[in-house]
C-alpha cells in the first residue's frame, strides 16, 4: 500500500493507519510515493515512526526527482530498507557507501527514469555503476501502462547497459530476499531460481 506524499500528510497517516488496523496476508508493506520535491520526508515522520514501531516494511521514493539529500533524509527520518528509485545516490559517493552499508536496496526502473527525463539516454543512466560500486539493485516496472515498460524489457535493458546473465540472477536473487513477503514464500522462489 502506498501513501500518496502530495495528497499530504493527513493522507498518508490515514492510510497508513487503516493498513495497520485492518491486517491482510497480501498486504505485506507500505510505501511512500508521489511528489518528492515538495514533500520532503520531514512531513510523514510520525506516520514512519508508527510503522516502524509496529515493525511494518516500508519502502520509499527517493532519488528520483530531488538528489541526494532527499535520499538521506529519506533514509535517516522514515528508516525504510528499501529506496523506490535512489539512483541520484550515485551524486554523492559517501551516500553511496552509506546505502551498502546500512543494507537498502535500490528498486530500479531505467526506463522510467528515461521517460521522465531524470537521465537523457540510458547511457547516463547511473545503474550499471551502483551495481559495480556494490550497492544491492533490483529491477522494477515502476508504473507499467504510464511507462511503457515492463520486468522482461528492463531485463533487457539491464543487459543492454552491460549487466551479465550472473549479475542478472543476482538482482532477482536481491528482489526474493529483499522482498516483504513471507519466509516461506521466498524459500521457494529462491529454490527456482537455484
Amino acid at each position: 500500500m502506498n501513501g500518496i506524499r502530495h495528497l499530504g500528510h493527513d493522507s498518508v497517516q490515514d492510510t497508513a493507519e487503516e493498513v495497520l488496523n485492518n491486517p491482510h496476508p497480501y498486504l505485506v508493506g507500505f510505501g511512500l510515493a508521489g511528489d518528492e520535491l515538495h514533500f520532503p520526508p520531514t512531513l510523514f515522520t510520525k506516520t514512519f515512526d508508527m510503522l516502524n514501531e509496529a515493525k511494518f516494511p516500508i519502502t520509499v521514493h527517493a532519488g528520483e526527482w530531488d538528489g541526494p539529500d532527499s535520499i538521506r533524509n529519506a533514509m535517516n527520518l522514515l528508516h525504510p530498507t528499501r529506496l523506490g528509485h535512489g539512483v541520484r545516490s550515485i551524486e554523492d559517493s559517501n551516500l553511496v557507501k552509506e546505502i551498502i552499508e546500512r543494507d537498502i536496496v535500490l528498486e530500479t526502473c531505467p526506463t522510467s527514469n528515461i521517460a521522465t527525463k531524470i537521465y537523457e539516454n540510458y547511457e547516463a543512466h547511473p545503474v550499471k555503476k551502483l551495481f559495480d560500486a556494490g550497492v544491492k539493485i533490483t529491477v522494477n516496472s515502476d508504473d507499467p501502462p504510464f511507462f511503457n515498460a515492463s520486468i522482461a524489457g528492463e531485463y533487457e535493458v539491464m543487459t543492454n547497459l552491460g549487466l551479465s546473465e550472473k549479475e542478472l540472477i543476482s538482482l532477482t536473487r536481491n528482489a526474493i530476499e529483499f522482498s516483504f513477503c513471507d519466509q516461506s514464500t521466498k524459500e521457494k522462489l529462491l529454490s527456482k531460481l537455484d
